[in-house]
């Protein structure tokens, strides 16, 4: 993994959001307007998106856009969550709350 930039958990959200989406580079970039090195350096968390970019980014991803914005967030993720958090976005709500659901009944058996 090459991630030696200074926004690595950006970096691996948004590499993970565009493979789930079947989106190579040069794809997200011309459906979103910007160039293929920006998709890269994104990637290697060298740069950070600006508003228009981040928007349309989750919009194109369907993902949350705080996930894009992970300095915002109270934990800092792994691969792995970041990863779920971006498969659990792509469901419908229906699926969603079932997910919800079963996790909240799984952390409440937990604790009792």
């Amino acid at each position: 993994m090459r991630e030696a930039g200074t926004y690595p958990q950006l970096a691996r959200t948004v590499r993970a959001a565009r493979e789930a989406a079947n989106h190579t580079q040069t794809s997200l970039a011309t459906a979103i307007g910007v160039s293929q090195s920006t998709i890269a350096q994104l990637e290697r968390g060298r740069v950070r998106p600006g508003w228009d970019v981040a928007t349309s980014l989750a919009e194109e991803l369907g993902i949350p856009i705080a996930l894009l914005a992970p300095e915002h967030n109270a934990v800092e993720l792994d691969e792995s969550s970041v990863e779920l958090a971006i498969r659990f976005s792509m469901l419908g709500e229906r699926d969603r709350g079932v997910v919800q659901s079963m996790v909240d009944a799984m952390l409440r058996a937990k604790a009792g």
